[in-house]
């Protein structure tokens, strides 16, 4: 996949939309292009069982959320590591709450082969978009709420 195979991000949804693209086609430089290059934080869902204590056992990690480098290093190892990988996201709804910001809902469907949870994971992702200076709109904060 080229930078020409994604939609110019000129709406909020369209940065979903080449998300989605980009992660289907393991493509990491297009993932990271949707997310905010200065301050993008991926929120995980604190009702999780034990998320605090992997967090903290596996990547050191003492919050509930990592920043974009943290994000480009799992989903590359993801990338590299499943045979099979497929994410939808059905829009749900959102507004905006200024002219360079937007809150989006999405509930999403995530299959990954090999898995570890053995089942597709399906969730609900809160996004809030910045849209910058040259009129382009990025993933500032993206909080995850996974399903049991």
């Amino acid at each position: 996949m080229h930078e020409g195979d994604f939609i110019k991000p000129v709406e909020p949804e369209l940065v979903i939309d080449n998300l989605v693209m980009a992660f289907n086609s393991r493509d990491i430089l297009g993932y990271i292009n949707c997310l905010d290059p200065d301050s993008f934080r991926f929120f995980f869902d604190s009702a999780e069982d034990s998320i605090e204590e992997i967090l903290r056992q596996n990547l050191g990690l003492d919050s509930l959320y990592w920043g974009i480098e943290e994000e480009r290093i799992s989903t590359e190892a993801l990338f590299n590591s499943a045979d099979y990988l497929y994410l939808e996201m059905i829009y749900i709804g959102g507004f905006r709450p200024s002219e360079d910001r937007a809150a989006l809902y999405y509930d999403y469907h995530l299959e990954i082969v090999p898995s570890p949870e053995q089942k597709p994971i399906e969730g609900r992702g809160y996004f809030i978009l910045k849209k910058h200076s040259n009129g382009l709109w990025y993933i500032l904060e993206w909080h995850d709420f996974a399903y049991s």
